[in-house]
């Protein structure tokens, strides 16, 4: 293989975490660090990206893992693209996390379109209580959207990140690009 003095190298990993470890009341943070170690030992990209929700916990809010996920990139030295969850208000956002060590604090997209019933429930407010509590039992109001954003700043220049159900709206993609996205980037979690 020939790369150019330009080349990046990007690397994916998949935890393959079952769903009781990063959905409902089983979520379990330190299994996640535990297997993205494992798979971090014998990896050397200049970028590693790991899956939607792929550290389930409120990323934001968790300094400890925020650490960990520092401390992992500056010993690999290449930069993480981390899917997560943040909070904004009171509600959560779907987002993915971007740290290097060229970075002074972490970047962060958060996911700006949402899947219907997935996501959350349209019309939440106006439910009547009975519904709203089956709803509650689904997913409660659900997400919040997130802010729009352009390109995100990560360890190969700036790159263009949208979450699952994103690909199909492609101009998201294109503000991204026109803001000088190196590479387009979308976390998925197909676990389901």
């Amino acid at each position: 293989q020939s790369y150019s003095s330009r080349s990046k190298t990007v690397s994916i990993l998949q935890g393959n975490l079952p769903i009781k470890a990063t959905r409902g009341k089983g979520i379990d943070i330190k299994f996640a660090r535990k297997k993205y170690s494992k798979l971090l030992e014998d990896n050397s990209a200049d970028l590693i990206i790991t899956p939607e929700g792929s550290f389930p916990t409120v990323i934001n809010e968790d300094s400890q893992t925020l650490n960990w996920i520092r401390r992992a990139s500056y010993k690999k030295q290449a930069g993480l693209l981390i899917g997560s969850y943040c909070r904004k208000n009171e509600k959560l956002t779907n987002c993915a996390i971007s740290i290097s060590r060229d970075q002074n604090k972490p970047a962060y997209y958060e996911k700006e379109r949402l899947v219907p019933f997935g996501e959350y429930v349209p019309f939440y407010k106006i439910l009547p209580g009975a519904l709203k509590k089956f709803a509650d039992f689904i997913i409660g109001e659900g997400f919040s959207e997130g802010k729009a954003g352009k390109s995100t700043a990560s360890s190969i220049g700036k790159v263009g990140v949208n979450i699952c159900f994103e690909a199909i709206y492609p101009d998201l993609l294109q503000e991204a690009s026109l803001d000088g996205a190196k590479a387009l980037i979308n976390l998925s979690d197909l676990s389901w």
